[in-house]
């Protein structure tokens, strides 16, 4: 007894074939034209690229196809020789054909011109149509180029008549069997859209595996990547502001006279090596850790009386802590952006992660010199298109994500934070003695839905008894987000106590960050200026556990996020170039053996914080006395947040000097953070 696929399956698979082949041509052709010679200097590289590309190919023709099969489940439609779902499914095959031939041909002119594949900005061309459309007639060979379509459209259609003669046998003997073999190939259609074996499909952000850009491009699919980047069209920055702002923000962030110029909108500053902190040959280890909502107000240190932090709050005694410690946005996915590139992530549709038109970033961390670098995951870094912004930015870094675990998964957000941790622990304690490493490694136990593991060591759940106004008065919004942050506590304790025990502990600087805050609610032990002007959804505690380096002790400087990478370059010496509005906070100066200060004056430093839930965009300023609030649209006011319940008055009258220096600050970091979100391209990776 022979097996024989039915008819149907057989022409959507030969389908498959004729469309795969003309897109695998135009893949092929821009790999020859635009990388030829990284076929051999990363071949690698080169076959992953096309590997994902053509798995973005098989999903394009998944869409395409859809409808066509949506068509063939009609009632009215016959699937028989000259029928109408013969004449229907051909004529439609032509058009799908002939528009995705039009694409790639505008999206190759495109890349050729501007090197970058086709997307929504290039709508921005239709405005002045007729001008582009002469534009384009004085740039290509516009004659040869049609010909070249009308040959590729002929020869599919002769293909495509061939793969009808199949089609031609077609016919079902009921209703049901047609339907049940179309239901059929939906479910297997599905399986090539999904793109892989995992919780999180294939998804853009992978593409962007290599630091180069043209490697990334090569691994898209143009079409694909067209109609992702039109959820972003409408979001570009002022350069009218930003020109308008330069020099307040230039002076700002330090760039020097000599350097600073409004035609070119300069803001490099070159940072210079200083003397390596060596322990033999060997450079310090730094593991930043950064705690899912993590809350200032929510920990033992800060005032919380219920003690849900004990393993932090000892940590913070036994560490150098920065007490004032504020990231710029709320929300993981636009934190870890803004501490891996250095800005704050203020798009307003959705977060700049998940934007494929500014995934390239300079980043500090890539030019940190380390024998390794990691970002540990417990879930994929699938979630929010983070994966691109660590794997595209940062040169040589190794992606731990499920999959890559012993553990297994216990929620949507993958391993516990206990399991996370001594998978961490495991990777650093198993690499060679004298090889140094810096790494991420990013928690997530701490959210909803608040899962304790039955894998949880010798943690404990705790039973509070109290009703939710007490709750909510105390910092919480129930006994189980409550339970979770000690878990969370717990598994952040046994990492240490674990690291303690081994090798690389005595030389690595450790240091612990919430990835944002949260909403206060009533909790009654935090100020009435922070909770009104909602300050603790930044807040969150910085400490720095490295006994060797340095002691015990509080320090009442602003710090933000965005400094992280660069204070951490800086400390261990390496130079580098910084491009974004991260500074170096000089660690250095707290070191053992040197006289501990405090900076010279605090109300020097302003912290940017953005408010991505306000519309309109709202923003505001930060430092000791004064919390500037100001938004895209004109609103202006200054507020003494720290004088209890007056903290919620307007004082900008009574203050016009230091209300006008915040207000053109604000603004200007505002602005400037839109416009560097599309002008921070790669200073050393290169292509």
């Amino acid at each position: 007894m022979t097996f024989s696929l039915p008819r149907f399956f057989i022409f959507l698979l030969r389908l498959f074939v004729l469309q795969f082949s003309f897109m695998l041509f135009w893949r092929l052709l821009f790999l020859f034209y635009f990388l030829r010679k990284d076929l051999f200097t990363v071949p690698m590289d080169t076959l992953n690229a096309l590997y994902l590309g053509l798995k973005f190919d098989t999903r394009f023709f998944v869409f395409s196809i859809i409808p066509l099969l949506l068509l063939l489940m009609m009632p009215w439609i016959r699937l028989k020789k000259k029928s109408y779902g013969r004449k229907i499914t051909y004529g439609y095959l032509l058009c799908i054909h002939l528009m995705t031939t039009l694409f790639y041909m505008v999206d190759f002119g495109h890349y050729s011109y501007l090197e970058g594949r086709l997307n929504s900005q290039a709508l921005k061309f239709l405005k002045d149509f007729w001008i582009s459309l002469e534009m384009v007639y004085q740039s290509y060979p516009v004659f040869p180029i049609l010909l070249f379509y009308l040959f590729l459209f002929f020869l599919y259609r002769y293909f495509l008549k061939k793969i009808y003669r199949v089609w031609d046998n077609l016919e079902f003997i009921s209703p049901l069997k047609k339907n049940l073999t179309l239901v059929s190939c939906f479910f297997l259609l599905a399986l090539g859209g999904y793109g892989k074996i995992s919780w999180y499909p294939l998804r853009w952000s992978e593409a962007y595996f290599s630091n180069s850009a043209r490697m990334s491009s090569l691994a898209t699919n143009p079409i694909l990547f067209f109609f992702t980047s039109l959820g972003f069209k409408d979001q570009s920055y002022d350069l009218e502001k930003v020109k308008e702002f330069y020099p307040v923000v230039s002076e700002s962030l330090g760039v020097k006279k000599e350097d600073q110029d409004i035609s070119k909108l300069e803001y490099h500053r070159f940072i210079p090596s200083k003397e390596a902190l060596l322990e033999g040959d060997k450079k310090p280890n730094v593991v930043l850790i950064v705690m899912e909502s993590l809350a200032a107000y929510k920990t033992g240190h800060f005032g919380n009386t219920l003690n849900p932090t004990p393993y932090l709050d000892k940590l913070i005694k036994e560490s150098l802590h920065f007490r004032r410690f504020y990231v710029p946005v709320q929300a993981t996915a636009r934190s870890i952006f803004g501490l891996v590139t250095g800005i704050p992530d203020i798009s307003r549709v959705k977060t700049s992660s998940r934007n494929p038109l500014i995934t390239e970033q300079q980043s500090v961390f890539s030019e940190i010199k380390s024998d390794h670098k990691f970002y540990f995951l417990g879930g994929s870094a699938s979630w929010g298109n983070i994966r691109g912004i660590f794997s595209h930015n940062v040169k040589d870094i190794n992606i731990m994500e499920e999959g890559d675990y012993t553990a297994e998964r216990v929620d949507v957000w993958g391993l516990s934070d206990l399991d996370l941790f001594i998978e961490a622990h495991k990777k650093f304690d198993s690499l060679p003695k004298n090889e140094s490493f810096v790494a991420v490694l990013q928690s997530s136990s701490f959210h909803r839905p608040y899962t304790i593991p039955e894998k949880r060591g010798l943690f404990k759940i705790e039973q509070l008894n109290k009703s939710n106004e007490e709750l909510d008065e105390l910092g919480f919004i129930s006994e189980d987000e409550y339970n979770s942050l000690r878990f969370s506590d717990y598994s952040l304790g046994h990492f240490l106590e674990l690291a303690k025990k081994s090798s690389y502990y005595e030389n690595t600087i450790f240091i612990v960050i919430g990835d944002h805050g949260l909403p206060v609610g009533n909790a009654d032990h935090v100020p009435f200026g922070e909770r009104y002007h909602q300050l603790e959804n930044f807040h969150t505690p910085l400490v720095i556990h490295a006994p060797k380096f340095f002691e015990a002790q509080e320090v009442n400087d602003f710090a933000s996020e965005l400094d992280l990478f660069p204070s951490i370059a800086s400390f261990l010496g390496d130079s580098y170039t910084n491009t974004t509005l991260g500074q170096d906070l000089k660690w250095r100066d707290f070191m053992r053996g040197s006289d501990s200060i405090q900076r010279e004056d605090p109300l020097k430093r302003d912290l940017f914080t953005y408010y991505w839930y306000i519309s309109p965009a709202t923003f505001g300023l930060l430092n000791e006395k004064f919390y500037f609030v100001g938004n895209s649209e004109g609103r202006a006011e200054l507020y003494e947040y720290q004088k209890g319940e007056q903290g919620g008055i307007d004082v900008q009258l009574h203050y016009p000097e230091e209300f006008l220096r915040m207000k053109n600050l604000a603004n200007g970091l505002f602005y400037t953070s839109q416009y560097l979100l599309y002008n921070n391209p790669h200073l050393h990776l290169g292509d």
